[in-house]
This record gives C-alpha cells, sequence and structure tokens, in this order.
C-alpha cells in the first residue's frame, strides 16, 4: 500500500490474512471476524491495483473468494455474510461494466457471470436447506427466515451485470 511494499507481495499478504480470518471466524463462530476478514478479501486487488486492468482475472480471483463464501455458508447461516459478498462481487462488476467494458473479453467475463451466479444460487439454497436443518438457532445465527435478501437481490443485479456486458 503507497508503495511501502510491492504490489504484489501486498495483495499476497492481504489474501493470507483474508484467509486465516476465514479459518479462525469458522473455527470462532465469529460473523463480525468472517466480514472482516471477506471484507479485506474482497478489496485487496482494489487496494494493490497498478492499473493494469485484467478485469478477467480480478473476477477470477472474486471466483475463488467466492467459492469460500460458498463453503462457509455451506457450514453458517449468516445472512449478512452471503449479502456482503453478493453485493461486492456484482457492485463491482455493474461499476465496472459501466465505466469501462471492453468487447473484446465480453464472453469471458459472461462465463465468469453465469458462475457467480449460480454459486450464489447454491449459496441462498443451502442457506434455507440449513436453517429447516436447525432445531435451535445458534448465538450468531440469524432468524429463522428464508434468505430473500440475497435471493431476491441476486437477479437484479445480474441483470445489471449483463446489461453493462451487453451495451
Amino acid at each position: 500500500l503507497y508503495d511501502v511494499l510491492p504490489s504484489q507481495l501486498t495483495f499476497v499478504l492481504l489474501a493470507a490474512l483474508a484467509s486465516a480470518t476465514a479459518v479462525l471466524s469458522l473455527r470462532q463462530d465469529a460473523l463480525p471476524l468472517a466480514l472482516l476478514g471477506f471484507g479485506v478479501a474482497f478489496f485487496a486487488p482494489l487496494l494493490t491495483s497498478t492499473d493494469q486492468g485484467n478485469v478477467v482475472l480480478l473476477f477470477g480471483y472474486y471466483l475463488l473468494v467466492n467459492l469460500a463464501v460458498a463453503w462457509l455458508a455451506h457450514r453458517r447461516t449468516w445472512k449478512v455474510f452471503n449479502l456482503l459478498g453478493a453485493t461486492a462481487t456484482f457492485g463491482i462488476a455493474a461499476l465496472w461494466g459501466w465505466q469501462s467494458f471492453d468487447p473484446s473479453i465480453r464472453w469471458p467475463m459472461q462465463g465468469l457471470l453465469l458462475a457467480h451466479v449460480l454459486l450464489y444460487l447454491f449459496v441462498v439454497v443451502r442457506y434455507s436447506q440449513l436453517l429447516t436443518l436447525q432445531k435451535t438457532p445458534t448465538p450468531n445465527s440469524d432468524s429463522n427466515e428464508l434468505n430473500t435478501t440475497t435471493f431476491n437481490t441476486t437477479p437484479p443485479k445480474t441483470a445489471a451485470s449483463i446489461r453493462s456486458l451487453v451495451t
């Protein structure tokens, strides 16, 4: 950050910090720790950007981060955590699509967008399954309601991202 360390080293350190935080949040059942770690994971590429503009690599990295979100969502019922991942991914995708879309990478980006949509549909379905299997609520779990927030906001975010990629 701020040319104190090389951007690649800073990115690796921030990614390692996010990974360690994710593991600790699962072990401690600590939602705030998970939010902090994944907040760092989502914004590490933006903080260490060198303005080279490799967007396919950026969203490939986000796919890895979102796989970790899905892995954690498979084990915990943290609705706000799922919403953080979906909002960060689709928000950055829509912002990029509206500001600096490059038609030469339309199809790789469409494939990555489809992968993110399918991943978040899994997250929503798994969240609902965990709620129905859960006998008593855990201290950090959300109330026993379906994850309508993530489920209902994923299609508009996807539509906005697709619109920015098609037009």
